[in-house]
């Protein structure tokens, strides 16, 4: 049940169920940071949080709802704010995991091709794995500082290098991540009651979210642009950069690039609604430009054109006529026959529409 103004179970429940995997029963708890590890993780590691929220989530909607912290004696509050949260192996595992994650995908943002590269994107690994512990770190009540993580993983990223070398960018995020992660639980806090306390409106959580998630999918898309690889007919692995940097100088693109500028050229001088007009026409909704195709006609063609040029065709690819080729002709009849109703159809719906229109 739901309190006044509070948070209902039941609501809770069935946004888990149905949208568990981007968080939204995080967001509804007000539990921003946790709806966005879920989005950005598919359901929290690829719905291991999900799962785990079936039993946890009644706990959630408790501490949205009844907040004890903020009535209990301000002797007792400041105690309990200079406390150091307990340790828990869960928020652990998901502090290494997600830093794993954000620091990978932070060192993939750019090319790695030279030494200056290579090196800037470790700096940006340490970055990111910073964000992921900042993030984890800083779920529900706790409160953790980013310079913490950021120092920590910075000094990691460098002993990690010096010792191991730096060719090895997964061995650097996990033994970073393993060592920013429990570093940083030993700086973490509670949230004053002020913290809490204090609600950002729907709009500007939203826009938060929304901006966080614009910068994820930018990370996400650069690093699969410059790093990631296809295969081609050949078995030959082309990276996306090359094959997209083709793909810009293809007959296909250079041709729709012209089909665009004279679109572009078509509507300054006829006006857009005339170029919209033959839009529609080039879609051929009603199948007509297809159908004359079928039957090698031009859209001038007469009815008695379009009825003779059928029975040719029709003698043409008869069965009989071909007994070598029984498929194919059976096939090119159908296609006939298609084409000639579709036709007649669509020239005596325009005969009744013009009678009506002149009548």
């Amino acid at each position: 049940m739901a309190s006044k103004n509070g948070k209902s179970l039941l609501i809770s429940y069935t946004l888990l169920i149905f949208g568990g995997i981007v968080g939204l029963h995080h967001f509804y708890l007000g539990r921003d940071r946790h709806a966005f590890l879920y989005w950005s993780t598919l359901g929290g590691l690829l719905g291991l949080g999900c799962l785990r929220d079936f039993w946890r989530l009644p706990s959630y909607v408790q501490d949205a709802n009844v907040d004890n912290y903020i009535k209990v004696s301000k002797s007792n509050r400041n105690k309990q704010i200079s406390k150091r949260p307990p340790f828990t192996f869960v928020r652990l595992v998901a502090q290494v995991c997600i830093a794993c994650i954000y620091g990978l995908i932070a060192s993939l943002v750019i090319p790695s091709e030279t030494h200056i590269h290579h090196y800037i994107s470790l700096l940006f690994m340490a970055t990111g794995e910073a964000i992921g512990v900042f993030t984890v770190a800083n779920v529900g009540r706790h409160k953790l500082a980013i310079t913490v993580p950021l120092y920590v993983s910075l000094m990691a990223v460098f002993c990690n290098v010096i010792i191991f070398g730096g060719e090895n960018p997964g061995q650097i995020a996990i033994l970073t991540a393993l060592i920013a992660s429990p570093v940083s639980s030993m700086y973490t806090t509670y949230k004053s009651p002020t913290e809490l306390r204090h609600n950002r409106g729907i709009f500007r959580r939203w826009l938060l979210l929304f901006l966080a998630g614009c910068i994820y999918i930018t990370a996400i898309s650069s690093s699969i642009y410059h790093h990631g690889e296809v295969t081609s007919e050949d078995g030959e692995r082309i990276k996306i950069k090359d094959a997209v940097d083709h793909f810009f100088l293809s007959p296909f693109w250079l041709e729709f690039k012209d089909v665009l500028h004279t679109i572009y050229q078509e509507g300054q001088q006829h006006g857009w609604k005339h170029i919209w007009i033959e839009f529609n026409k080039a879609l051929d909704p009603e199948g007509e430009s297809n159908a004359l195709k079928v039957l090698g006609l031009n859209e001038q063609a007469t009815d008695a054109q379009i009825r003779r040029q059928y029975k040719k065709l029709i003698l043409q690819w008869h069965p009989d006529k071909n007994p070598n080729n029984l498929i194919e002709s059976e096939k090119r009849c159908m296609e006939i026959n298609k084409a000639y109703e579709i036709l007649s159809k669509v020239r005596n719906r325009k005969k009744l529409k013009a009678n009506i229109s002149t009548s």
